[in-house]
């Protein structure tokens, strides 16, 4: 085979797309170690976004049970992996507060994927269908349009890995409501697992997958958001997950760490 091409793109420093022409995913990987900084890209809905003070009672002049932009679990979790990688790691939060799914994807081919090169993510943290499933809630058909959602969705994450071969993805299981919220929508924790689970079995084995977990602290307030305390305990988890489990090539340690010690 000829990896003359290959080998221009590692020089050139496009190590995904060195690796996706032939080139030795273990040069690629030395590409990505010499490079000055990570970027983590993390995309999804109000999951991922601070609780603002505009939100429930408490309003602009009682904003002690909102979430401050750093404190949510994408800040936190660029500095976990900033104390431990050998380098600076950026952090872009893609996500928007009731990100349907036309927003979330928008195009494949222009859209998420071009999103993900133009920023250089070596990192990206997808937590989404909250709302989507909250759409549904209600309707009759409610599961067959949740399984038609998590196809489309697993099958544009299973196309973003293959395309960014050595980029590091992990997809967060959906939060369980609250029991009060339970109590008024009785079927939205089914929906919930069914989603869940239907992502599990369709996503990419070296597809990183992470299950929050189903304690009242997580929760703010509103039985649906992230408290502050669940925001760290998110990050603290992922972080985890992804530097003990080596899958592959899918190791942080191997792959973006600076070859001196960490």
């Amino acid at each position: 085979m000829d990896t003359s091409h290959a080998n221009q793109l590692l020089r050139d420093g496009y190590p995904n797309e060195a690796v996706l022409s032939g080139a030795d995913p273990s040069d690629a990987i030395n590409v990505l170690k010499q490079k000055s900084h990570a970027h983590l890209v993390v995309r999804g809905d109000s999951l991922s976004l601070p609780r603002p003070v505009r939100y429930d009672e408490y309003g602009i002049h009682n904003p002690y049970l909102a979430t401050r932009f750093e404190n949510t679990f994408p800040c936190i979790l660029a500095q976990r992996y900033e104390s431990h990688l050998n380098k600076k790691v950026y952090m872009t939060n893609t996500s928007l507060r009731g990100m349907q799914w036309p927003a979330y994807e928008s195009g494949i081919g222009r859209g998420l994927e071009d999103v993900l090169s133009t920023l250089g993510a070596d990192i990206f943290v997808s937590l989404w269908g909250y709302t989507q499933i909250w759409l549904h809630k209600e309707e009759t058909s409610s599961f067959d349009k949740i399984d038609d959602i998590s196809e489309k969705y697993t099958k544009t994450i299973n196309a973003l890995q293959q395309r960014f071969p050595l980029m590091i993805v992990v997809v967060v299981d959906l939060p369980l409501p609250g029991p009060g919220l339970s109590e008024r929508f009785p079927r939205m924790g089914d929906y919930i697992d069914f989603f869940n689970q239907n992502n599990s079995e369709r996503l990419n084995k070296n597809i990183f997958r992470y299950t929050i977990p189903n304690h009242k602290t997580i929760l703010h307030d509103d039985q649906q958001h992230f408290s502050s305390g669940g925001h760290l305990a998110i990050a603290d988890g992922i972080f985890d997950l992804t530097m003990s489990c080596a899958l592959c090539y899918h190791s942080f340690q191997n792959m973006l760490a600076a070859d001196s010690e960490v």
